[in-house]
């Protein structure tokens, strides 16, 4: 597909589409975690036996990221998303229509591999969507992936859990749709001053660009992001501190981290300059400060751990050791996805007004709390408000954690692609210690197994600190930056 024409239209239809990708993965993943106790059941299987069948899926998922990455260096992040989408349709029919082991393995294997692909092209599409917005968009974005698995949730209540197997099937439908979208094409321009036109002028602070002024970050947003369109369409300055000013910024490619298009290659003839300041002579193109990242990738991996624990083994626990009805198992989902959807949901808001560091501290002790409620738990119904607890707290964890390693990757969409696709395989570092270990350390109960995560979200306390936007050279207030006149 082309790029679609520049301009505010072409914002909400882009926006449009990523959150259908969000919404068809979550729909998906949760619809097949509610058939976990039915495919448990048919199969004869025990906990600890299934868990080496998401490990196998949890390992398949970190290879689909890695293939979404190669894909994106030479076709575009939209095609990485749109492959993976397209896959989840033989994966469901291998997992829940040839009735045997084989198929089952074979197909969440597959399915692993474009969770994986979708996981890392949707969040390449929406870290690109958030600096071309220049205001945070990612919790909301991602809130379309909890919306999904909430409607998933619904339909699992309104009867389909207690259908056939074969059934799963129909959750193939969603995915297939959201891949025809209009996406984000690989060839936008800088800062999506439009295609094949030169890019947004580039401002440094001091330093005034025709008559426009330039408009503030927003509270909350790293400077130096892309300040979004002003009336009509016209592209906005973009005020990067620590760069020099130029008459127009280079065209970016997907071609790999810190390519410029061929354009901008034989017009500057050297590496552009990146959110964190010009290129250092004799650096290599491209380069990712990996360990200001850390911090943030570490809390992604502790949320993904509680998450897939809590979709994975939750309506298990329900049924096992707290004697849940069968038709109410998906009460162990539903308060988790509907309180993380509504964290995400206010999450733009939150983060602008109160930082992202606050929202990460604050909803570590929430979230202990939570998980604290379920380990205790008497009865199932002290449980279900436990995961809500557990939602409320770490909803915005994971959408922060995209925008912090967009951040740092710099104003070059190819690299900020590569660190989102390798920053994303973490997610399956913690589903593999979330979905897989619950269930290898659940012996007799799974209460245990959701206690290691418990302990483990206080880590995020002193990990919150990490997400700040650090303060720019040469910028005196990190959320308002004048040109001189």
């Amino acid at each position: 597909m082309t790029t679609l024409p520049t301009g505010p239209d072409s914002l909400r239809l882009n926006r449009a589409a990523v959150l259908a990708a969000f919404f068809a993965q979550g729909f998906v993943f949760v619809s097949a975690t509610l058939f976990i106790p039915k495919i448990v059941g048919t199969f004869g299987l025990d906990p600890g036996v299934f868990s080496m069948f998401l490990l196998g899926m949890v390992l398949a998922a970190a290879v689909g990221s890695a293939i979404a990455e190669a894909v994106a260096r030479g076709a575009g992040s939209a095609a990485a998303l749109r492959t993976g989408l397209v896959t989840m349709v033989p994966a469901l029919a291998l997992m829940f229509a040839t009735g045997n082991l084989v198929g089952l393995a074979a197909g969440m294997v597959l399915y692993g591999i474009a969770l994986g692909m979708v996981d890392a092209g949707s969040n390449m599409q929406a870290v690109t969507l958030e600096r071309r917005y220049g205001r945070p968009i990612l919790p909301s974005s991602q809130g379309a992936w909890t919306l999904g698995g909430l409607v998933a949730t619904g339909v699992s209540l309104a009867g389909v859990a207690t259908l056939p197997l074969n059934a799963g099937v129909l959750f193939a439908v969603v995915p297939l749709l959201a891949a025809f979208t209009p996406l984000q094409g690989r060839s936008l321009p800088a800062f999506d001053a439009g295609p094949g036109s030169a890019a947004s002028p580039v401002a440094t602070p001091g330093t005034a660009l025709g008559s426009s002024a330039t408009p503030s970050a927003p509270p909350g947003f790293l400077p130096g992001s892309t300040p979004g369109l002003l009336p009509k369409g016209t592209p906005s300055p973009v005020v990067m501190p620590g760069t020099t000013p130029t008459p127009s910024a280079p065209a970016m490619s997907d071609a790999g981290p810190g390519a410029l298009s061929p354009d901008a290659r034989s017009a500057s003839g050297t590496a552009a300059p990146t959110a964190d300041g010009p290129a250092a002579a004799g650096a290599p193109t491209g380069a990712v400060r990996w360990a200001a990242i850390a911090p943030a990738g570490i809390a992604f991996l502790i949320f993904y751990l509680v998450d897939s624990a809590t979709q994975a083994w939750g309506p298990l626990f329900l049924y096992r050791d707290l004697a849940a009805p069968e038709h109410l198992l998906a009460l162990a989902t539903l308060p988790y996805l509907a309180a993380t959807w509504l964290v995400r949901l206010a999450g733009d808001r939150l983060t602008a007004r109160f930082g992202a560091p606050a929202i990460v501290r604050t909803g570590a002790m929430i979230a202990f709390a939570g998980l604290a409620a379920v380990v205790l738990a008497p009865s199932w119904p002290v449980a279900a408000a436990g995961f809500f607890a557990t939602g409320l707290g770490l909803g915005a964890v994971a959408p922060l954690s995209f925008s912090a390693a967009g951040r740092i990757a710099g104003g070059d969409r190819a690299r900020a692609d590569v660190v989102v696709a390798r920053f994303n395989q973490l997610n399956y570092v913690g589903a593999l210690l979330g979905a897989v270990v619950t269930g290898l350390i659940s012996t007799g109960t799974l209460r245990i197994g959701f206690a290691l995560p418990m302990v483990l979200v206080l880590v995020l306390i002193p990990l919150a600190r990490g997400f700040a936007a650090a303060p720019r050279a040469g910028v005196d207030d990190a959320r308002t930056v004048r040109p001189s006149v």
